[in-house]
C-alpha cells in the first residue's frame, strides 16, 4: 500500500507524506516497518 501511494503523493504540490491517504485513520507507526524496508532497499 505504501509503494502504490508514493507516486500519487509526490505528484501533489505539497510533498508531505500523508499516512491517511494510504488507509483511513492510518498512523506512521502502522507503516514504519514497510517504509524502513523501502528505504533500505533503495
Amino acid at each position: 500500500m505504501v509503494w502504490n501511494s508514493i507516486p500519487a503523493q509526490l505528484a501533489k504540490e505539497n510533498r508531505k507524506f500523508i499516512y491517511g491517504s494510504i488507509r483511513e485513520g492510518a498512523r506512521a507507526k502502522d507503516f514504519e516497518l514497510a517504509i524502513q524496508w523501502l528505504e533500505d532497499a533503495g
